[in-house]
């Protein structure tokens, strides 16, 4: 009897230090965070360039479309350099030469209702869309707009 008695004991002991939980000391998370890419890559330095969805002939084709010669301005050619971000939307636009505010603006105007853009992708340890900057040139003829009277 003793022996059963000492038996019941042992295992009401061992399963009262069985049911606590050794807790850790307490530790603060570790967030982790991705690091922010807003570098601005040049063609040099990525791996997939940019492109239009239809490619550029369609953006092209969109861009002429959209476009307004502003009254009295002759233009040739334009060239026009903007960044592609990584959600495939088009910012800091400008246009290289002395055109004057309206044309920067109506350029300005028509790159702001472009459709999405693919981004460019830099492959280092992950692939991952990155800002592009990137230049277009735009041909116009000898295109002079009449002023109103």
């Amino acid at each position: 009897m003793k022996k059963i008695i000492l038996f019941i004991a042992i295992l009401s002991i061992q399963s009262t230090f069985a049911q606590q939980e050794i807790l850790a000391p307490a530790e603060s998370p570790t967030i982790v965070t991705e690091e922010v890419d807003n570098h601005t890559y040049s063609r040099d330095n990525i791996n997939v360039m940019p492109r239009f969805t239809g490619g550029v002939e369609k953006f092209y084709q969109f861009f002429y479309t959209n476009f307004k010669i502003p009254e009295g301005v002759s233009i040739e050619r334009l060239y026009v350099s903007f960044t592609v971000e990584k959600d495939g939307s088009l910012s800091n636009v400008v246009v290289n030469g002395n055109f004057g505010a309206a044309v920067t603006n109506e350029v300005t105007r028509v790159l702001k209702l472009s459709p999405k853009w693919i981004p460019g992708k830099k492959y280092d340890h992950t692939i991952k869309d990155v800002r592009c900057a990137f230049a277009l040139p735009f041909e116009f003829g000898n295109t002079v707009t009449p002023k109103k009277k």
